[in-house]
């Protein structure tokens, strides 16, 4: 067989493999092996036909140069194309398949963990409803005691100039939480100390109806969110063999205390107790675990004031160190 006759062999196969529309790719081994020759006499002989083998130029030259009925070119043509459009629609097909069910999944995931988030919030909403209200209750029935307590003292007794002894540690702390709700939800300072300065004022209401039973030992538990009021009472309080009254108050300049402490009449002593810690980490453990709720700026504000002193007009000043778990 002449070179001529082989080069239009390696045509032929060429173009009818492009006209069968065959999935599988021309290779110059498959080429050479089907025109009898090996590859080292292709590339030395037909190297020109290889860019037609690997599809870097079409056939068009290939198929005008063989001769091909051109009908029968269009004919082939057209069926390849069909057979394309046909496979490019069960491709589609099959992938819109997967990408709807990829977006039930998706969307399913999505809403479902919407659900939960929010199903969450409303359980956390709940619970600090829940909490408060407890808070709320024990402090009307500390106020109810109280009442109870001072009625039975005023019937035990003609016109005593003090309390009876032994009558109960009395402990007011002003109820925040409105306040705390209202600012959890808000994150407005103002409204916030508008409904402390209200609840400060309602208790301190509370405490003069006491005092105005006769002269009765208070002492100030200053508030500086570092340790449980409950654990201050019961370590300095519960073996206590006199009345008094405990008011936690959570203010921190000397103005604002001496303004509450005026207006109350009849405590004698009066005394202030503060919670001193020096250890940064200790003061972050403490408010991170007792008093998450309270806002970073009450924080701050209990930094800027310095610690009370007997010159502020207290009968006794005492600060505490403050141990974590306090």
């Amino acid at each position: 067989m002449s070179a001529s006759d082989t080069e239009e062999r390696i045509i032929a196969i060429i173009c009818d493999h492009f006209l069968s529309g065959g999935k599988e790719k021309l290779t110059v081994s498959s080429v050479s092996e089907r025109a009898g020759i090996s590859r080292q006499a292709f590339h030395k002989s037909y190297l020109h036909l290889k860019p037609f083998v690997t599809g870097q130029r079409t056939v068009d030259d290939l198929l005008l140069r063989q001769g091909s009925n051109p009908f029968k070119v269009i004919l082939q043509m057209q069926n390849l194309v069909r057979n394309l459009q046909s496979e490019l629609e069960e491709v589609r097909s099959g992938q819109s398949a997967k990408f709807e069910d990829f977006e039930r999944n998706i969307v399913t995931s999505l809403m479902s963990s919407d659900i939960l988030t929010h199903r969450a919030k409303e359980l956390t909403a709940e619970l600090r409803k829940k909490a408060l209200h407890v808070e709320l209750l024990k402090r009307e029935l500390t106020e109810k005691e109280v009442e109870l307590t001072l009625a039975t003292a005023g019937s035990q007794s003609s016109a005593p100039p003090a309390l009876a002894k032994n009558i109960m540690v009395q402990v007011f702390k002003p109820d925040m939480t409105a306040a705390l709700a209202d600012f959890s939800s808000s994150k407005d300072k103002q409204a916030y100390l508008a409904h402390k300065e209200k609840a400060i004022a309602a208790m301190q209401l509370r405490v003069l109806k006491v005092l105005r039973q006769g002269t009765i030992r208070v002492v100030i538990f200053q508030e500086r969110f570092l340790c449980s009021l409950d654990t201050f009472v019961e370590r300095n309080f519960s073996k206590n063999s006199a009345s008094v009254v405990v008011i936690n108050l959570p203010l921190y300049s000397r103005l604002e205390i001496r303004d509450f402490t005026r207006a109350l009449k009849g405590a004698t002593p009066l005394e202030i107790y503060v919670p001193h810690c020096d250890s940064d980490a200790v003061i972050n453990a403490q408010r991170g675990f007792q008093f998450g709720q309270i806002p970073d700026f009450e924080f701050k504000a209990v930094g800027r004031e310095p610690l009370p002193t007997i010159q502020d007009g207290y009968d006794k000043v005492t600060v505490f160190r403050v141990e974590q778990g306090d």
